[in-house]
């Protein structure tokens, strides 16, 4: 059994181009960002035996759906 959070925005969304980096340590869209914030929090979903997924469409926004273990 799991438990699903959704976070969503209205924003301009993450092209595709972007979104295949997004977990990346180091990756920033727009370079102004150290990059480590995703990376960090897939890790963390990671060691703590969830997941973290991402759907965007470009000038809709995006979601972020974390998948957490339930006991």
């Amino acid at each position: 059994m799991r438990a699903l959070v959704d976070v969503s925005d209205t924003g301009r969304g993450i092209p595709s181009h972007v979104m295949e980096h997004l977990f990346e340590a180091g990756f920033s869209a727009d370079g102004n960002t150290p990059g480590l914030g995703l990376a960090v929090c897939e890790r963390l979903m990671t060691q703590h035996h969830g997941k973290i997924h991402v759907s965007s469409r470009v000038n809709f926004g995006s979601t972020f759906q974390l998948e957490f273990p339930t006991i």
